[in-house]
């Protein structure tokens, strides 16, 4: 093979090899984990990957974390709670109630942590305390005031933790006739989030300055419930 034929193979490999690996490369960017891509509540990019993801939250029969009475997903929001479900129920006033039920929270690992945190987490429960749920939600500061004990999570990526947490609603209740219970007026919509602290700590200041805690979050869940006798 003459010199010259020798350069133009030499050529055209490293052609190959270029494009080659431009396309590996264009694939491995464009293509993302479906369970590990992370939006926040504008439909943009989260800076960081989130976490976990809440699969559901299930309420169970008072305390027998075995019997599960009502179920929420982040695809099926509503539910209707039975009163006779709740682990702690009593009337602060004539006509209302505070009615608290067992949750199990059910947290899916999609996603190394992006900060270590020793794997110490919170999960604030929050209420939005108004039908416009999204402005309420929004209203919320982080750091909370009173944040939660923290919860130590450590599973590997694919594995599922379940947290076993408090849901507490104030209701207005009414007797009718037949001593038939009604109640109305719930307290709003309500929310579980996962928060690994230091992620969000860093989120919420410059340059990113985050607000809404929904984007602070490694997960939420929101829950329209129905409070039923």
């Amino acid at each position: 093979m003459t010199k010259k034929a020798q350069s133009l193979l030499l050529i055209t490999l490293c052609l190959v090899m270029s494009l080659t690996a431009g396309v590996l490369s264009c694939t491995d960017h464009d293509i993302e984990n479906p369970e590990t891509a992370c939006t926040r509540v504008d439909g943009s990019p989260r800076y960081y990957t989130c976490e976990f993801e809440i699969v559901k939250a299930e309420f169970t029969n008072k305390l027998s974390l075995n019997e599960v009475v009502a179920t929420v997903t982040p695809m099926n929001r509503k539910v209707n709670i039975p009163v006779s479900a709740a682990w702690s129920y009593y009337h602060p006033s004539p006509g209302f109630s505070d009615i608290t039920f067992k949750v199990l929270l059910h947290i899916k690992r999609v996603s190394n942590p992006s900060i270590s945190s020793s794997n110490q987490y919170t999960i604030p429960f929050l209420n939005s305390g108004t039908k416009n749920m999204d402005a309420s939600f929004a209203l919320y500061q982080f750091p909370p005031i009173f944040p939660p004990l923290s919860q130590t999570i450590s599973i590997a990526t694919g594995e599922t933790f379940v947290a076993v947490v408090d849901a507490f609603y104030h209701v207005k209740e009414d007797i009718l006739p037949g001593n038939k219970a009604v109640y109305s007026d719930i307290s709003g919509n309500t929310a579980f989030l996962i928060y690994n602290m230091k992620t969000a700590t860093v989120l919420s200041a410059s340059p990113y300055s985050y607000k809404h805690v929904f984007d602070l979050s490694e997960s939420h869940i929101v829950i329209e419930p129905t409070i039923v006798e």
